[in-house]
């Protein structure tokens, strides 16, 4: 099995982890730089959404759900 790779996460590695233990239930074992929040959580859509407007205090919709993407405002 071959991944993608996890370079760009690594270099926001504050950032990510802050949104695994603040948004996701569990921390996920590996997030690569194409992974989308669906890849890594289990939750419905607008649980997420309720979660991440909560806690960073802004209004998300379903666009551009790349983790990468969404953690660097890309």
């Amino acid at each position: 099995m071959e991944f993608s790779s996890d370079g760009e996460i690594k270099k926001i590695a504050g950032l990510a982890q802050e949104f695994y233990e603040n948004i996701l239930d569990d921390r996920p074992f590996f997030v690569s730089d194409e992974a989308a929040i669906f890849d890594v959580s289990g939750a419905e859509p607008q649980e997420l959404i309720a979660r991440i407007s909560e806690y960073y205090g802004k209004t998300v919709s379903m666009v551009g759900w790349s983790i990468y993407s969404s953690l660097c405002g890309s």
